[in-house]
């Protein structure tokens, strides 16, 4: 229940008992308006809104090492999170107040890393490229979001919404033909040829191929269950996200072929392991090498092993497959990504087509007709 008492200097003052009983208190030289902002207090008190209004001053360092504990996330994205903040977030706004932060602030921010970069250790700086610069961004948002969603909220409001970002540069993806695959996969050798092979048709992740186990083979069927996955810290029994785990057919030669490379092993055991040694997964820079190898060898233009993924894609596409369906096979979270694909499809613009192809028809008969006419 507040309090109200008017002090010597003729003001009014309430006092409102927040939660644990810290006391709160209003001045006004009108008795109106420190009732009212009690009354409004009590209000939030009962609805479990109360927010101390203090709470906003605390640091974005300080909110961040409570937000880090708590926060849940894939060993990798953690990894990737941790250098965009120690390099690009805390050195700038670590000794910030929360509530001082504005979107105006916030894009200067942006600004400056793309105009100057980061302080490096020297204190130098370089800018940084546009997909830099969004990560950095995209991690400091995700944090001051968290502050939004505490209850009661740290911050009303999060001043990264709406900011302006630099324009991500225009990729083409590259996917490989049948004619090169045809080149590359007679270069490698085993695991790595089947491994190839498998991601050129499923658009299985590196990491979701060095983690296939032999449980996860639905040999008769034909499908593989994506579980396991290999991360820098080994390998973990679930993907980075919902999307990701997922069933997927594949072919019947390549099931074939990795069937062969299980003969005399652990059925149960990783599909992909080194010829020699101990069971353990295939290390990505040994593969890297012979890819390397095979793509000089086949006379193919030097391309990431990602292209694997974008031909298994393109390849989709091209034959027909409905772009939901796509989505579901790449594991994307998002359709967008998919959609990225979908001018690979025969039937893309083909209304577009038809109706050029009748319009010129059409022009093609009045040119004929008017052509006779003046032969006339």
């Amino acid at each position: 229940m507040a309090s109200y008492r008017k002090l010597p200097s003729g003001k009014w003052q309430a006092t409102v008992r927040g939660p644990g009983g810290k006391r709160y208190t209003r001045t006004d030289r009108l008795k109106s308006v420190v009732k009212v902002w009690a009354e409004d207090k009590e209000a939030e008190l009962r609805r479990g809104e109360w927010r101390d209004p203090r709470i906003g001053r605390i640091t974005v360092g300080e909110w961040h090492d409570r937000w880090w504990e708590a926060r849940v996330v894939a060993d990798t994205t953690a990894e990737r999170d941790r250098k965009n903040l120690d390099r690009h977030v805390l050195p700038h706004w670590g000794h910030w107040p929360l509530d001082a932060i504005t979107r105006m602030e916030v894009e200067g921010w942006v600004k400056l890393l793309s105009k100057e970069g980061g302080r490096n250790r020297d204190g130098s700086r370089k800018p940084l490229g546009a997909p830099t610069v969004h990560l950095a961004y995209m991690i400091f948002s995700a944090m001051l979001r968290a502050a939004t969603e505490e209850k009661p909220p740290i911050i009303l409001n999060n001043p990264c919404h709406g900011v302006r970002l630099p324009t991500m540069p225009a990729r083409k993806r590259r996917y490989f033909t049948d004619e090169e695959q045809e080149r590359i996969l007679p270069h490698l050798v085993e695991p790595y040829r089947t491994l190839v092979e498998l991601a050129m048709f499923s658009g299985l992740r590196w990491e979701e191929l060095a983690g296939l186990h032999g449980s996860d083979v639905d040999w008769l069927r034909e499908l593989i269950e994506v579980r396991w996955v290999l991360t820098p810290k080994g390998l973990r029994p679930y993907p980075k996200s919902d999307e990701s785990a997922r069933i997927i057919p594949v072919p019947g030669h390549i099931m074939r072929s990795m069937a062969a490379l299980m003969e005399g092993r652990d059925r149960g055991g990783l599909v992909f392991r080194p010829r020699t040694g101990p069971e353990r997964p295939v290390n990505y820079k040994t593969f890297y090498w012979h890819w390397g190898r095979a793509l000089k060898a086949g006379k193919v233009p030097y391309a990431p092993p990602h292209t694997n993924r974008h031909t298994a894609a393109s390849r989709l596409v091209q034959m027909g497959v409905p772009i939901i369906e796509v989505q579901h096979i790449l594991g994307h979270d998002s359709i967008a990504t998919t959609e990225q694909y979908s001018h690979h499809d025969p039937s893309a613009h083909a209304e577009i087509k038809r109706a050029w192809e009748e319009r010129y028809r059409a022009r093609g008969r009045m040119g004929d007709a008017r052509s006779s006419g003046e032969r006339g």
